[in-house]
């Protein structure tokens, strides 16, 4: 038994955990992969945002091939996002001369919303939302280009550039790979992303011969903080036009409606972990080069500014990430002192990102570090061990430069 063993089974024996994976590398080597609980050793998991990072390893990977450009108008491609219309903090409406870049998808930016509450941007969204959702159950049929076009006439909550805002960045920037490269998602990241680097499992869906693997899904008891496990139905026909992927517990044998690049994949603790461990080495794994080590190094920089952050830390995710900065979908380090509020003690420079089922990645470069911790739970993390699970990694294995 080692210490994330012991971590883990605590939490499963404890009830408040039902399975997870685990798979850690270091200095490019397998240290550990270990089953828990319902889930076993190549448990396949829904991402969730796990997949954003997916998409912004694949747009920069065609900017790089000069097929789209950091600059470039989201309106170029979505021409309904040519309606500049915002919020100001008074709930009035502005009009902008600043576009919407592809920049500011990447680093969420935008001011555009997921669909919720608390903001005036994310309510309108949420009402769009239902009335697209409400025309696609009632035969409509829509594209990915048609639903990701039609967000662009939802006032948004800032003018681009001017704050920061977790919403749907990197599902409208996936509808935007579509037309640049004239793929679907699916098919798009498997050449680019996937297949090169031999990510076997990862999909936008699970192949019907592989549904055994699929992860037990569960939800903790709001009282007691136990677990309850769910079915698993599986979606064999396209559902679901919701533009971020809500937490369900099917298992989609074939993609939704609408493939978000922000939330639809699957994909193993393994998988995600070479992915992880291509962008720890600067974009190359053993014989394959999937990005240059410039653009990798531009995307784990810290891209918001003093009056961006302010934004980031009153927002309902990016207050949960105090002390990190924010880049290419992920979150970046830079102040340990203000993380340490999150059980955080990792060194300047670590990044990574979460999913809404708990799973995550932390990816250290001073350690030559890639953990990657799969679990699902509608509840979202569980607190208490995701803090004994970053404070054992960081305590386990050293820094090395």
């Amino acid at each position: 038994m080692n210490k994330f063993d012991d971590i883990i089974n605590n939490a499963i024996n404890n009830g408040s955990l039902g399975g997870a994976n685990l798979t850690i590398l270091q200095s490019g080597k397998k240290v550990v992969h270990a089953h828990y609980g319902t889930d076993g050793e190549d448990a396949i998991y829904r991402l969730y945002s796990m997949t954003k990072i997916f998409t912004a390893v694949v747009a920069r990977k065609l900017i790089e091939k000069q097929q789209l450009s950091l600059t470039d108008k989201l309106s170029d491609y979505l021409p309904e996002y040519g309606n500049q219309l915002y919020f100001d903090e008074d709930g009035h409406i502005n009009y902008s001369d600043k576009p919407i870049t592809i920049e500011h998808l990447l680093n969420m930016t935008s001011g555009i919303s997921y669909p919720s509450t608390g903001t005036y941007g994310k309510e309108k969204t949420k009402e769009h939302e239902e009335a697209i959702v409400a025309l696609l159950k009632a035969g409509r049929i829509l594209s990915n280009r048609d639903i990701a076009n039609s967000y662009g006439r939802v006032t948004r909550d800032f003018e681009p550039g001017e704050g920061w805002e977790y919403g749907a960045n990197a599902d409208i920037l996936g509808s935007v790979l579509e037309i640049v490269s004239g793929k679907d998602l699916e098919t798009l990241y498997q050449e680019e992303l996937f297949e090169p680097l031999k990510m076997k499992d990862t999909h936008f869906f699970v192949p019907e011969s592989e549904t055994h693997r699929v992860s037990g899904v569960f939800t903790r008891d709001t009282k007691f903080e136990l677990v309850v496990q769910h079915n698993r139905p599986l979606t064999k026909t396209p559902e679901n036009g919701y533009l971020t992927l809500p937490l369900h517990n099917n298992i989609d044998v074939v993609a939704p409606l609408y493939v978000a690049g922000g939330g639809s994949a699957y994909s193993t603790a393994d998988d995600y972990a070479v992915f992880g461990e291509m962008l720890r080495n600067n974009g190359r794994l053993d014989d394959v080069t999937i990005l240059s080590g410039a653009t990798v190094k531009d995307m784990v920089t810290p891209s918001l500014t003093e009056k961006q952050m302010a934004f980031k830390n009153k927002d309902e995710v990016g207050v949960t990430v105090p002390g990190y900065n924010y880049s290419n979908l992920m979150r970046i380090l830079t102040n340990p002192e203000q993380a340490k509020v999150l059980g955080v003690n990792g060194t300047i420079g670590e990044f990574g990102w979460d999913g809404a089922g708990g799973n995550f990645i932390v990816i250290d470069p001073s350690r030559e570090l890639v953990a990657v911790f799969m679990m699902q739970d509608n509840s979202g993390p569980e607190p208490i061990l995701r803090r004994a699970l970053y404070k054992a990694l960081m305590s386990e294995f050293k820094v090395i430069h």
